[in-house]
C-alpha cells in the first residue's frame, strides 16, 4: 500500500452506477446514470474504481441521480476529471475517520450480529520485568468505544537495559512467556505477561507487545 493512501472497503456485491456526463476536476456536483444508490447525505463514492490512474474517493450527498456537495480527492486520492460512463461504486466505509468501517460481522460466544460504525485503533507498549512470573500493565484506548471491543494482542520482542522509544528498539528475541488480555472495557484493558516455565522475568529487560482493538463507536 502506498504511504499516506487509504483504501476503502467494498464487497463484491456493492451497488454500482456510472456517470451520465463528465465530472470535471474540482466539480462539486455530478450526475449518475440510473440512481442506484438512493438518497443519502455524507456518504462515500469511489469514481473510476477500476482505473488505477483515475481512482478517486469523494465524500458527497446523493439524491437519485444527483451528486451534490462533493468533497474531492479523499483518502489520499487525486481530484481528477472523470468521463461520462465512468464506473462508480458506493463504499462501505465512512469518512468520519479513516479507520471507520460501516459494518462488520461479529460473534459473541455463539450469537452473530453485524456491528455498525466500526472503529479500529492499535498501539504498542512495554512492561519492565521484575522478579515475578506475572507482570501487568493497564492500557487506555485513544478513543472511547460504545461497547467493549475485541482486542488482539501479540508479543513484540524486548529491550535490555533501557526503555525503548520506538517499536524498532524491541530487537531482542522473545523468551518463553505468553501474552493475555483481561478486564476489557470501552476505554481500555489489562495486558498480562506470564512466563511459561518456573522462572521469573528479568528486571533489567523491557518486554514489548502490540495490540489492536476493533469495536463500535457511535
Amino acid at each position: 500500500m502506498a504511504a499516506g493512501k487509504v483504501w476503502y472497503l467494498a464487497s463484491l456485491n456493492s451497488k454500482t452506477d456510472t456517470l451520465a456526463v463528465e465530472m470535471a476536476a474540482a466539480a462539486a456536483t455530478g450526475t449518475l446514470t440510473t440512481g442506484n444508490f438512493g438518497t443519502h447525505t455524507d456518504i462515500v463514492l469511489i469514481l473510476d474504481y477500476d482505473v488505477p490512474g483515475k481512482y478517486e474517493i469523494i465524500k458527497c450527498s446523493v439524491d437519485g441521480t444527483a451528486i451534490t456537495s462533493a468533497t474531492r480527492g479523499q483518502g489520499g486520492t487525486s481530484d481528477v476529471t472523470h468521463s461520462a460512463e465512468a464506473k462508480v461504486m458506493i463504499s462501505y466505509t465512512s469518512l468520519h475517520d479513516d479507520t471507520t468501517l460501516k459494518a462488520v460481522d461479529r460473534q459473541d460466544i455463539s450469537t452473530n450480529n453485524a456491528q455498525t460504525n466500526l472503529r479500529t485503533c492499535s498501539g504498542w507498549g512495554f512492561i519492565q520485568g521484575s522478579a515475578a512470573r506475572r507482570i501487568t500493565k493497564n492500557i487506555s484506548f485513544p478513543i472511547t468505544f460504545t461497547s467493549a471491543p475485541i482486542v488482539l494482542l501479540a508479543p513484540a520482542g524486548y529491550r535490555s537495559g533501557s526503555d525503548p522509544s520506538a517499536i524498532g528498539d524491541l530487537d531482542g528475541t522473545i523468551g518463553d512467556f505468553v501474552t493475555t488480555t483481561s478486564s476489557i472495557t470501552t476505554t481500555g484493558f489489562i495486558v498480562t505477561l506470564v512466563t511459561i516455565d518456573a522462572g521469573n522475568f528479568t528486571g533489567t529487560d523491557r518486554y514489548g507487545f502490540t495490540w489492536m482493538a476493533i469495536g463500535s463507536k457511535t
